[in-house]
């Protein structure tokens, strides 16, 4: 074994919260705990959780890697997974190589779900470049629709099954959104745009100002009480945030900051009106019947576009309820349809369009129904 290695498992376990005991069996093995949104499904004593950055490390099985002389990531995972003796393998990391690796491993099923949107500005660029080298598959894949299930099956073997976003699935439509406020979904990133980051991602960035100043406009026009639903977690990012918003619109626009446990689907029902540049939680508010409008004015190029409303599932750069083009009347036009449309051409519109981006299973029963048939065949 390397000296290097030995001293990264020191700094790990030095950090790390410490199990001395060999997991228990269990049914489920959820794999990588950095998301669990599987809690609400799931009872506590039904699943082990593997952890795979630092957080928690268990010293038996490490232990039986340094009695088998390899401290290799796989070896850990191989004898957790083997300890624990699960029947089903899941994660909701769906970008992790790793996780599309283990059938290498092991023959227990396997689940991924997608927790955000993918485009080719990062993840599935990524996918297609490692796959060149390495094999990757899955039994089952659970989408946000039919286009990022087929973009996924070009490079990862295995089973597909449109669900929409697991989180929104999992929550109940509480509010009729008869209030008539919008809110403005952050995609602001202080450290992405900072004069230390590369010119890329400050180009990425540059034209979001003139977008938030038409949005304010608008509403101050229309008499609309307009809110910020933050992004950032840290302090410092959350007042670099802040910051940013009243510069660009007024200190009496609401700004609701970021933190962990934050009920965004909770949030985003109290609202009759959605507005995003970007982003998975204003699709799943369409998916949720709500109203949601998109204004992307990021640099026209392939990659970055392919971020933009409906790009990926073949939508024309501007509809009903969105555009990409960097033109101020465009701005004001998503915004007028997002509030004036009547409520027969906005569900038209919605129904035409919404569901190639995003579908909505409530109460996961698709998920269920796999986690259960599955289960059910391996009951001895």
């Amino acid at each position: 074994m390397k000296f290097t290695k030995i001293l990264n498992l020191i700094r790990y376990l030095l950090k790390a919260k410490l199990k001395f005991l060999p997991p228990k069996k269990r049914k489920i093995l959820i794999f990588d705990g950095i998301s669990n949104p599987f809690h609400k499904y799931l009872k506590k004593k039904d699943y082990n959780i593997l952890y795979r950055r630092g957080e928690e490390l268990n010293l038996f099985i490490i232990l039986n890697c340094i009695l088998k002389l390899s401290l290799k990531s796989k070896t850990y995972y191989k004898l957790f997974i083997k300890y624990s003796n699960p029947k089903i393998i899941l994660t909701a990391i769906d970008n992790s190589m790793v996780f599309y690796q283990l059938k290498s491993i092991t023959k227990i099923p396997t689940i991924s779900i997608q927790n955000t949107q993918r485009t080719y500005m990062d993840d599935l660029t990524f996918i297609k470049k490692v796959s060149k080298k390495k094999s990757f598959s899955v039994d089952y894949m659970l989408t946000f629709n039919e286009r990022t299930s087929k973009d996924y099956q070009k490079y990862i073997f295995g089973n597909k099954i449109v669900l929409g976003s697991f989180l929104s699935n999992s929550e109940q439509i509480k509010n009729k959104k008869s209030e008539k406020k919008m809110m403005l979904i952050s995609t602001h990133k202080p450290d992405h745009i900072s004069k230390k980051n590369d010119k890329k991602l400050r180009d990425f960035y540059k034209n979001d100002d003139e977008v938030i100043k038409q949005i304010y406009f608008f509403c101050e026009k229309n008499q609309i009480p307009l809110c910020i639903l933050g992004r950032n977690i840290s302090n410092k990012n959350i007042e670099l945030e802040k910051e940013y918003f009243a510069r660009l619109t007024s200190n009496k626009v609401k700004f609701l900051h970021n933190f962990r446990g934050r009920k965004n689907f909770e949030i985003m029902d109290k609202f009759k009106y959605l507005i995003a540049i970007e982003g998975t939680l204003g699709i799943a508010n369409l998916s949720r019947g709500g109203r949601s409008g998109f204004i992307f004015n990021r640099p026209n190029n392939k990659e970055y576009m392919s971020r933009r409303y409906g790009a990926l599932e073949g939508l024309k750069r501007k509809g009903p309820f969105w555009t990409s083009y960097n033109d101020k009347k465009e701005f004001i036009r998503v915004c007028k349809y997002l509030v004036f449309a009547s409520e027969k051409s906005w569900k038209h519109s919605r129904k035409k369009y919404a569901s190639k981006v995003m579908t909505h299973d409530k109460n996961n029963k698709k998920f269920l129904n796999i986690i259960n048939k599955i289960l059910n065949e391996n009951k001895n």
